[in-house]
C-alpha cells in the first residue's frame, strides 16, 4: 500500500551496518524522504548518501537528537538499547512515531516503551523479518502440541560484533515456548565470523527430532522489514505495536 504523503524518515543508528542498508533502500523508495541520520562519532558529518553507498544527497550524519525529531515525521531506531530513554523522551516531546528495532533491553526500557506508547505510535520488534514472525507463530503451535513429548532447545548464531547475548529473537522464541507450554527452553548462543543471524529451534523426542531453522542471507531482509514497519506505523494512532499487529492488518 502506497502512502498518500511521503514520510520524512529519521534514522537513529544510521552509521551501523543495518542503518546503512535501511538508508540505501529508503533512498530508492518513493514513499520516503530521508530527512536525518543520527550516528556514531567516527562517522559524524559524513554524507548520508555516501554512507549508504549511493550518490551524495547533501545531508550529513549528526549526533543531535533534537535535530533528528525536528526534521523527521517518523524515526526508525537501530542504534543501541542504551539510547532508548533519550530517544523516547525526544519522540514524546515532539509527538513523533518511533520504530524500535534494537535488542538487549532491560525491564526498565520495556516499561518506558509502554509509557511512551500512551502518547505516540510505537512499534517494537527484535527482528524485522516477516519470515521470523511466521517462525514464532509455528513455534507457539508446535510447543503447544509437542511439549509433553519433546524437550525444546534454541540455538542462535550471530557475528562476533553482536553485543547482546542471547539475541532478542532467541528470547522471543523462548517466550513463545514458555507461554504455550510448561517448558523453559535452553538457549545456546554462538558468535562467529560475520554470520548475519541464524536461529534454530529443536524439538527432541525419544526416537525423532523436529527442527525449524531461519537463516538470514542478507541484511536487506531486515532493512525491507524496517521500512514496511514504518509505513504501517505511520497510519496508526498511539499504542504499542508488534509484528503480530502488522501481519494481521496487511
Amino acid at each position: 500500500m502506497r502512502l498518500m504523503d511521503c514520510l520524512s524518515l529519521g534514522l537513529a543508528g544510521a552509521s551501523g551496518k543495518l542503518g546503512r542498508r535501511i538508508l540505501a533502500l529508503a533512498l530508492e523508495d518513493q514513499d520516503f524522504s530521508v530527512a536525518c541520520g543520527l550516528g556514531g562519532v567516527s562517522c559524524l558529518n559524513e554524507d548520508l548518501g555516501a554512507l549508504a553507498g549511493k550518490e551524495k544527497i547533501g545531508l550529513f550524519l549528526t549526533a543531535n537528537m533534537d535535530e533528528l525529531f525536528e526534521k523527521s515525521s517518523l524515526v526508525i531506531d537501530v542504534s543501541a538499547a542504551v539510547n532508548l530513554p533519550n530517544l523516547l523522551d525526544g519522540a514524546c516531546k515532539k509527538k513523533k512515531p518511533v520504530v524500535i528495532g534494537t535488542t538487549g533491553h532491560s525491564e526498565d526500557n520495556f516499561k518506558l516503551m509502554k509509557e511512551a506508547a500512551q502518547s505516540i505510535p510505537l512499534f517494537y520488534t527484535p527482528n524485522f523479518s516477516l519470515v521470523v514472525s511466521a517462525m514464532t507463530n509455528a513455534t507457539t503451535l508446535l510447543s503447544r502440541m509437542l511439549s509433553d513429548l519433546c524437550t525444546i532447545k534454541i540455538i542462535e548464531t550471530h557475528h562476533v560484533h553482536k553485543k547482546d547475548q542471547p539475541s532478542g529473537t532467541a528470547q522471543q522464541l523462548s517466550r513463545c515456548v514458555e507461554e504455550a507450554s510448561s517448558q523453559s527452553p535452553s538457549i545456546e548462543s554462538q558468535r562467529m565470523g560475520e554470520v548475519i543471524g541464524d536461529h534454530t529451534i529443536i524439538f527432541s523426542c525419544d526416537d525423532e527430532e523436529l527442527t525449524l531453522t531461519h537463516r538470514s542471507l542478507s541484511r536487506n531482509v531486515f532493512a525491507k522489514g524496517a521500512l514496511l514497519t514504518a509505513k504501517f506505523l505511520a497510519r496508526q494512532p498511539p499504542g504499542l505495536y508488534s509484528m503480530a499487529e502488522l501481519l494481521r492488518r496487511q
